[in-house]
């Protein structure tokens, strides 16, 4: 036979589970027969120091599967002695070369898969007689005979049919074995992935809720403009509070903190927050000093408080519901004490700042000119 013409038979793919899998075992398994005649004894012999061969090249990938398994292996291994120590005729090459491989696949699937179904067990056992009669059918006729008795042909289509309905047994053992895994694996993951939530408050005393990554940048000088751009998303166009923060915003008339149970730290130089965290923005303004007092910036209050008013990190308004936070400025100008900077221009304005509930005053010292 010319060894570059493929030896696999042309149906064979039609009938094989495991595309590939006659090529491989072929390629490790006993060499085909030639046409000199091969004695039973020493046919056996070549064909265990193979199937020693193959099983220790194939190990590493089935898991180290020993020569002597189970009765239905050791079955299969025993037919495949006899079948490929026989002088077969070329006209018969073709259907023996078939059952040899059939027998390599169910045998891989053995090898793969472990019987643990007690039907697929009983079938086991069923086909380990049948393939136990051909071998003892075959090792006592005449070589010329075998395939022109009808019974051993019948009991080789019996056979086959058997192995078919083994492999497909063993397809969906080996389906149902993956399954299983896939839903221990399944029930390991939680129902709902937790994400990483910052809760964020507005000067008007709105909350809003942003995802952690919408709060980190790579770049300190870059977090307050990306984190306040992610903000206005959230604010509308219509509401008379959105038309207020949107003015903040575009006058930089704002500050950022993060607030715990007893403290408030203004935001300048960090890069991420924590998960959980408060972050309170504020609006921004500035406020003539007038000794340790100072005054409420909605218009609709203007109540004057004293510094000592502090809850939870926070001075609050006496007057309304106004919080604070407040700072002194390193900062002198030649303006009257009296004169305080307000974030608006007019009237209609000022009932916008009635909105604000936050507030950062930033108080300054002044000095008069006479």
């Amino acid at each position: 036979m010319n060894p570059s013409t493929s030896t696999t038979p042309s149906h064979i793919q039609k009938y094989s589970i495991a595309a590939g899998i006659y090529a491989t075992l072929r390629r490790f398994g006993p060499l085909p027969p030639t046409r000199e005649h091969v004695q039973l004894n020493s046919a056996t012999q070549k064909f265990i120091d193979y199937a020693r061969q193959f099983f220790n090249l194939s190990s590493p990938m089935a898991g180290a599967i020993p020569v002597a398994g189970t009765p239905l292996k050791a079955s299969i291994d025993a037919l495949l002695v006899v079948l490929n120590g026989l002088n077969i005729k070329n006209k018969n090459r073709r259907t023996v070369d078939y059952v040899i491989q059939r027998l390599y696949c169910l045998e891989a699937n053995i090898s793969a898969t472990p019987a643990v179904s007690a039907a697929v067990q009983d079938r086991n056992e069923e086909l380990v007689r049948k393939l136990n009669m051909i071998s003892d059918q075959l090792k006592g006729m005449n070589v010329r005979n075998i395939f022109g008795s009808k019974d051993v042909q019948s009991a080789i289509l019996d056979c086959i049919r058997d192995i078919d309905a083994l492999e497909r047994d063993y397809a969906l053992l080996a389906l149902m074995r993956t399954e299983k895994r896939v839903e221990e694996i399944v029930s390991q993951i939680p129902n709902t992935v937790e994400q990483g939530t910052v809760f964020v408050k507005d000067p008007t005393g709105r909350e809003y809720k942003l995802r952690i990554e919408q709060c980190v940048s790579r770049e300190v000088g870059r977090f307050r403009q990306l984190f306040i751009r992610v903000l206005r998303c959230y604010f509308g166009q219509t509401d008379e509070r959105d038309k207020i923060l949107h003015s903040i915003i575009e006058r930089d008339a704002y500050d950022l903190y993060t607030e715990t149970k007893n403290k408030v730290r203004q935001l300048n130089t960090w890069r991420t927050v924590q998960s959980g965290a408060r972050i309170i923005m504020s609006a921004l303004i500035d406020q003539y000093r007038r000794g340790d007092r100072y005054q409420c910036p909605r218009p609709e209050c203007w109540e004057w408080n004293d510094d000592a008013d502090v809850k939870e990190g926070w001075n609050e308004c006496s007057g309304c519901d106004g919080r604070f936070q407040i700072t002194n400025a390193e900062k002198r100008t030649n303006q009257s004490k009296d004169v305080m900077t307000h974030l608006t221009m007019s009237k209609d304005e000022d009932d916008l700042v009635n909105l604000i509930q936050i507030f950062h005053i930033r108080q300054q010292v002044g000095v008069l000119y006479y």
